[in-house]
């Protein structure tokens, strides 16, 4: 690149072989900081199959490799010459096709002129998809706590099917990438797809990358914030881009960041981080796209900010619209990749593998698990309860929007019974459960394959032959379901028993699970907070820490989720926490999954997982007859 910008910093390179993986979430994960990590390749099969010696001890691409042995139907390319709207321009070509075009630039069969016209470049090649039994590539440990590729790896993406059936860029199986191009190949200045964090190794060349950091995004965008920056490389007009080149008070300058990533290197782009690259060399290099709980936020943001555009644009038609949210929410996943339905369907599943995880934390059987992998599961579920408290106070959670999604959506998040028994979501656990037991083993192991693993229980860490973690939650779960007789309330469903650890939590018996309020009775708060304290002194002295209390009117109009939060110790007097969340009988069923994910971590135990003996939720989901 010809100096256009103001490089004022080289992006930092570190050992990975030396680099703890707290280490990494605390210096470059946590802050959202870029790093170059080196010494992480050198077992890689793709670093000998995919490459030729050069010149020194550098390597070049064996493309007639790829030739033999991966004929893919069709791979997409960019031609680096064209600009098709923000992108450059995508073609589909035979891999064959691709290596021909490839060749023949190299043995000089085009012109000059042509060549720099014509330079085309392998882009989003989902390698691993296509060719699952052939193992290029080991995620190093950095990256192996993969929400993004671990659930589409058992999951569809979306669940309409108007959606599902709409075939897009975005919208793919995976988001694991090989890229190959000729020297002088780039990828315009962009932030990457969902603001995900993303991993780039180098099998063979160089690369120049450039960076700007969240906080100066500002600086490539139009006056409206719609339109960025294609090209650094271009004069860029200083009347659509004002904020530029402009010099601020105080003077500060732009603070892009530089990287020359060799061959063999990893480079780890942080979320939101705008960044244009360029090869330097032929180079091979395998990319990967992915979040987890400490950009889920990120995630959440752009969403946000997407579903806002969306939801200008066809603002006009609202009031003839039969369905303006799903419409909004329709152009959103097909302009982003997911909408909120399909983010709140995924963060759901992580909410109940990781709180899986926890319930295996004190048992004594599980002697080699770290506590400090223990809070790594406590800061996913805040993550995930921060997220989730954001989204229900958005226009597509109010009642109205929520009774009009489909029965696909609303069973995927609503239906906790039949999302535990799923094998996707055993599959997931399955995944989820291994990422963290590698984490916690460190870099000494590599992933271990459980393909034969029988044991009832899926979670890695649990040694016990007959657990069976999914089985116990479930049972926790009790379904209340509530039908009129002569606008009286009685319960459908009488048998109603819970238990914790084989012991019977008194007053939990028959229909004492339920506490009647019935048409001539003031419901106030003072009542209900009497009621609550009777039961959690019964609760205490089993050590339940959570519990949950339907207050259901017979005017079937509005009705009460309480959720208590019990902590601290009997001796000392216990403290009630009572949140109250006030809504209708139809929004109840998808809102009341919202509530236990927000208040998941509420109790003061979380903080301290080794006093933790059990964590038992009761939580409980209405349905209506």
């Amino acid at each position: 690149m010809d100096g256009r910008v103001k490089v004022v910093g080289q992006v930092e390179r570190v050992d990975g072989a030396s680099l703890t993986y707290a280490e990494f979430v605390d210096r470059f994960m946590a802050p959202n900081r870029p790093v170059v990590l080196t010494g992480l390749t050198a077992s890689w099969r793709a670093c000998e199959d995919w490459t030729l010696p050069g010149p020194g001890d550098r390597r070049r691409p064996d493309l007639s490799f790829f030739a033999r042995n991966f004929p893919s139907p069709l791979v997409q390319v960019a031609d680096c010459s064209s600009r098709e709207f923000t992108d450059q321009k995508r073609l589909e070509m035979s891999m064959q096709e691709f290596i021909d075009h490839w060749v023949g630039d190299a043995h000089g069969c085009s012109s000059a002129g042509d060549r720099e016209s014509s330079l085309l470049y392998l882009k989003d090649w989902h390698f691993v998809k296509e060719y699952p039994d052939y193992v290029a590539y080991t995620t190093p440990t950095f990256f192996v706590d993969d929400w993004l590729n671990m659930y589409l790896d058992s999951h569809p993406i979306h669940r309409d099917s108007d959606i599902a059936n709409h075939k897009n860029e975005i919208n793919c199986s995976d988001y694991r990438f090989v890229y190959m191009g000729e020297k002088g190949t780039w990828t315009p200045l962009h932030a990457d797809v969902f603001r995900s964090y993303s991993w780039s190794a180098n099998v063979c060349g160089r690369k120049q990358w450039l960076f700007l950091p969240p906080s100066q995004s500002h600086r490539v965008f139009d006056r409206y914030m719609r339109s960025s920056v294609y090209n650094l490389n271009d004069d860029v007009s200083e009347r659509l881009f004002p904020e530029f080149n402009r010099v601020s008070l105080p003077p500060s300058l732009t603070e892009w960041l530089e990287c020359i990533q060799e061959q063999n290197e990893i480079i780890f782009v942080p979320s939101g981080w705008y960044h244009q690259v360029h090869n330097l060399e032929d180079t091979i290099s395998i990319n990967h796209n992915w979040f987890n709980a400490y950009n889920l936020h990120w995630v959440w943001n752009l969403l946000y900010e997407d579903y806002k555009v969306a939801k200008e644009y066809i603002e006009d038609i609202r009031d003839i619209c039969d369905d303006f949210e799903g419409l909004c929410q329709r152009n959103l996943a097909a302009n982003t990749g997911m909408n909120f339905y399909d983010f709140f369907v995924f963060i759901v599943r992580f909410a109940l593998a990781n709180v899986i995880e926890l319930y295996h934390l004190r048992q004594p059987e599980v002697v080699t698990f770290s506590t400090e992998t223990a809070h790594h599961f406590v800061y996913n579920l805040k993550s995930i309860r921060n997220v989730a408290s954001k989204m229900i106070t958005t226009e597509a959670f109010t009642t109205e929007n929520l009774c009009s999604i489909s029965e696909d959506n609303r069973s995927a998040f609503s239906n906790v019974k039949q999302i535990l028994e799923e094998e996707s979501f055993r599959r997931l656990l399955v995944t989820l459960s291994k990422a963290y037991e590698h984490i916690d083993r460190g870099q000494r192991n590599c992933l271990k394959s459980f393909t034969s693993y029988q044991k009832s229980c899926l979670s890695v860490i649990c040694l016990k032959s007959d657990c069976n973690v999914v089985d116990h939650i479930t049972s926790l779960i009790d379904v209340l379901t509530f039908h009129d007789i002569n606008s009286k309330l009685e319960v459908f469903r009488s048998d109603i028993c819970i238990t914790v650890e084989g012991q019977k939590i008194a007053p939990f018996y028959g229909n004492r699970a339920v506490k009647f309020f019935h048409a001539e009775e003031a419901v106030t708060k003072e009542v209900i907070i009497g009621q609550i304290t009777h039961l959690s002194e019964n609760c205490i002295q089993v050590g339940w820490t959570k519990f949950a209390l339907l207050i259901y009117p017979d005017d079937f109009k509005i009705f009460y989720y309480i959720q208590p939060v019990i902590y601290g110790k009997v001796d000392n007097g216990m403290k009630v926490l009572v949140n109250f969340l006030m809504v209708s009988m139809e929004d109840f069923i998808c809102k009341s999954l919202i509530t236990f994910v927000c208040f998941l971590c509420s109790c003061r135990q979380l903080e301290n997982i080794e006093k933790t003996r059990v964590i038992a939720v009761l939580y409980s989901q209405s349905r209506l007859k």
